[in-house]
């Protein structure tokens, strides 16, 4: 384990009684978190550092303990959201030579009075950690922990990190924040992601405050109870927030909002610009362990692909042909797909963004493994998307654009809205007049949902071929 690792539990007297976590019911100090992560050593102690240990159905402070115990006992942690799917969670667990599997099984409706769930621990037949000169073998344990992709564009990948990897990216986000010990911040983000994960890391670290207020899609009532100095959100939580009187206030009171996960549509910047919210544009994945770039809060951008200053642990390069490549201590190792572990080179890794670099700012084109064929015709899902955008109100992370097969053009575009209520679709029969016939959507569909999470495409395409009453068809476009 890394010299971070190491450290886990290195307070001072006066930090140890501070608090660390807080929700509506509870508060637990630095102290109380560490011994409740000391008695969760009963299910690692026994394991070979290394190994990988996933997590799935617990509440995101259990896994936060959970997670600091495996790591002082060496482990590799794959964390799930609590309310995953047990079908994610397989395909998941798929991808990569797990050996335990710890599980916090559903309380039953007659056990609704009782104080504790059931734990189930499953050790993996045949998938036990890699031997031989491989970065998961004992004799180099680096790796802490795996997040998982959304597969968005196919079977997810578990990127892997350490906890050196991680805390040197929540150090670049902290300085330039101006973060202070005893700051706030809001688990608005479920830590089985890069976003949600790196929020605990910054807290941990900066010996701050954490408040958990529930789901990603409950923010609001979170800021409703308690306003804190940093928030992390995507754009569909913003989009949602704008719309609640009740959060002006709270919104105002922070002292960064970071605002990423998803494009930033130039809609949703022009409904920011006069509100005076310190909101900060940032630019990140889960494969450099979180930021990039960021803006400093309350300044804006004139466009949209404009994602702000280069953090200095980054070193990016853009090619002539505008693919990115960038090189950093808080770079992914590699990741794991297909049962098959992927290394990071040279150190170098091409980002999944097009874009170019003018004087320490980035600016991107758009993603380069998302661009398809309708009839020989290039389609990025960025051209239907931005035509669609100008019609309605919906935030653009809220939108996917996938391919259905077809008999004459061999794919042709759908859309999927994602929306609590019924898109108003009064306008979409204008909405694409600027957009060759060829390139147009054949249809756009509305998943109804509040979830604020990535949108799968792998997912949403099997809803669409096994039908789901979530998703209804609401436009169909026939003129080609």
């Amino acid at each position: 384990m890394g010299k971070l690792g190491k450290n886990l539990f290195d307070f001072t007297p006066k930090q140890r009684d501070e608090i660390f976590w807080q929700d509506y019911e509870n508060e637990y100090s630095f102290g109380d978190i560490e011994s409740m992560a000391l008695a969760q050593s009963r299910y690692f102690a026994h394991l070979t550092p290394g190994t990988i240990c996933a997590l799935s159905g617990f509440a995101p402070l259990e896994l936060w303990t959970l997670m600091l115990s495996a790591w002082s006992h060496g482990l590799t942690v794959l964390p799930f959201a609590e309310k995953a799917s047990t079908s994610a969670i397989d395909l998941a667990l798929n991808q990569l030579p797990w050996s335990l599997h710890l599980r916090r099984e559903p309380r039953a409706a007659e056990d609704a009075d009782a104080n504790t769930n059931s734990i189930t621990i499953t050790n993996a037949a045949g998938f036990n950690a890699p031997t031989g000169n491989h970065p998961l073998n004992a004799s180099d344990p680096s790796i802490d922990v795996l997040i998982m992709t959304s597969g968005s564009t196919g079977a997810p990948k578990a990127i892997a990190h350490s906890l050196d990897s991680l805390f040197i990216s929540a150090q670049a986000t902290l300085a330039f924040y101006g973060w202070q010990p005893r700051d706030s911040s809001l688990l608005s983000l479920d830590p089985s992601h890069i976003g949600g994960l790196q929020i605990l890391i910054r807290v941990w670290h900066g010996r701050g405050l954490c408040f958990y207020g529930g789901e990603p899609k409950e923010v609001a009532r979170a800021l409703a109870y308690r306003a804190c100095d940093y928030l992390s959100l995507v754009p569909t939580q913003i989009f949602r927030l704008l719309e609640d009187p009740v959060t002006a206030k709270p919104l105002r009171q922070a002292k960064a909002i970071l605002l990423g996960g998803a494009a930033t549509q130039e809609s949703l910047l022009a409904q920011l610009r006069p509100l005076g919210l310190p909101v900060s544009i940032t630019y990140g994945s889960s494969e450099t362990a979180s930021q990039i770039s960021a803006w400093k809060p309350g300044v804006f951008p004139d466009r949209p692909e404009h994602v702000g200053t280069i953090f200095p642990i980054w070193q990016l390069e853009s090619t002539p042909d505008r693919d990115l490549w960038i090189k950093g201590k808080a770079l992914m190792r590699g990741y794991w797909q297909h049962r098959i572990w992927t290394p990071v080179g040279d150190g170098r890794y091409r980002l999944s963004d097009r874009g170019s670099l003018l004087a320490g700012e980035l600016f991107l084109d758009g993603r380069r493994d998302q661009v398809f064929q309708v009839g020989g015709e290039n389609v990025a899902p960025a051209e239907i998307l931005q035509c669609l955008e100008k019609s309605t109100s919906y935030a653009l992370g809220d939108m996917q654009v996938v391919t259905r097969d077809d008999a004459v053009f061999g794919v042709v575009p759908w859309v999927i809205v994602r929306s609590p209520r019924r898109p108003d679709s009064s306008s979409w029969n204008t909405a694409f007049d600027g957009l060759p016939p060829i390139k147009r959507p054949r249809e756009i569909w509305w998943f109804q949902s509040d979830e604020v999470s990535k949108l799968s495409k792998a997912h949403l395409e099997h809803l669409l071929s096994v039908g789901d009453d979530h998703l209804k068809r609401l436009w169909k476009y026939e003129k080609i």
